[in-house]
């Protein structure tokens, strides 16, 4: 398991006269969810205790933001379409979406509102007015609580 969020490639990828199939992950998990996110919209701005997810952009792209506890910093990821991205747990995160984009995620937790909720953390981290900020890498942040 990675210790930092991460884009990831394929695990698997075969193609034949057939056409292809494209492995997210081969990890042991417990929920796969379509997420929709409308244009303009922040999501995420939360940690986890426990879970961790892959993020696959089916269509669409996302602005990723994570920080960066080692280096006490946030981190920008631009991802595209067909991308996958790893979210450790402990690890503040956000996204945000310019178009309208329709996700796979898949979690080691179950996504029920009660479990959800109880690993969850909510922080306050990118919002619209503070996201040109981050994606420069300047947005001053502090989560002690991670250390």
């Amino acid at each position: 398991m990675h210790k930092k969020s991460v884009i990831l490639p394929y695990e698997q990828f075969k193609k034949d006269e057939r056409g292809y199939i494209k492995s997210i992950t081969n990890q042991p998990s417990t929920n796969t969810s379509i997420i929709m996110c409308m244009p303009g919209s922040v999501r995420a701005n939360h940690y986890h205790l426990k879970d961790w997810h892959y993020m696959y952009v089916l269509e669409g792209s996302m602005d990723y933001f994570f920080y960066d506890n080692d280096l006490n910093k946030t981190i920008f990821l631009p991802i595209k379409k067909n991308e996958i991205i790893f979210t450790p747990s402990r690890e503040v995160h956000a996204t945000f979406f310019s178009e309208k984009t329709i996700l796979v995620v898949i979690s080691y937790l179950a996504r029920d509102e009660v479990r959800y909720e109880a690993d969850t953390r909510r922080v306050e981290f990118i919002n619209l007015e503070n996201i040109e900020l981050a994606k420069e890498g300047k947005l001053k942040c502090h989560f002690p609580e991670l250390k």
